[in-house]
């Protein structure tokens, strides 16, 4: 009786190791493919890849302007004019002036309320009634001057029609000026409808 109580209870015990080595491998098979869904990063790699994208696309949209800068200040290097800096106030009053053209179908110096570069610039917060900066020349003279060209499809052939053109290329090289501000506005339906703005500024506030 006693032998066959301990094998019984042997087997019990045996049963019931089995039954737990059981149950741990479900739970531990159940565990690991519960880990495996909760934990898949696919959101987190779709957001990390979405502001990777985004932050190329801006950064390929402002290309346009570095190169701009680059070629504006090696043409005034090459005849013996200062560098420009970018300007924040002249570069709203730029593509400011750009859209509006877009908009309109007006293309002028002559705003179609009547405005000068000046005037825009004044408005848009540049302000050159008080030079906050000396200018390289020591001359002191006032306002904005603009650059505008249409039809052009690149910074490269903009560039080359403003440098051909005698009056554009004045401004281009012009020893008073110390910043600059560029806007671009596109009918991506149409070649003709390139609006291209450069305005040069002569010490005011940025």
């Amino acid at each position: 009786m006693i032998r066959g109580q301990n094998n019984q209870s042997y087997y019990r015990i045996r049963l019931v190791y089995l039954i737990v080595l059981l149950s741990f491998a479900l739970l531990s098979t159940g565990c690991e493919i519960n880990s495996k869904s909760l934990g898949a990063p696919t959101k987190g790699i779709s957001s990390q890849t979405a502001t990777h994208t985004e932050h190329q696309q801006n950064k390929n949209i402002n290309k346009w302007i570095d190169e701009m800068l680059a070629q504006v200040n090696k043409v005034r290097n090459e005849n013996g004019a200062g560098e420009l800096s970018l300007c924040k106030t002249l570069m709203t009053t730029a593509q400011s002036y750009a859209d509006l053209m877009l908009q309109t179908q007006h293309y002028d110096h002559t705003g179609p309320d009547g405005s000068s570069p000046s005037d825009r610039a004044l408005e848009g917060g540049y302000n050159w009634q008080n030079p906050t900066e000396t200018n390289p020349s020591g001359l002191n003279y006032q306002g904005v001057a603009e650059n505008i060209a249409k039809g052009y499809q690149t910074v490269s052939m903009v560039m080359e029609g403003w440098i051909n053109s005698p009056g554009h290329f004045r401004n281009l090289i012009a020893s008073d000026a110390i910043h600059l501000g560029v806007g671009l506005a596109m009918n991506l339906n149409s070649d003709s409808e390139t609006y291209w703005v450069q305005n040069f500024g002569f010490g005011g506030t940025c």
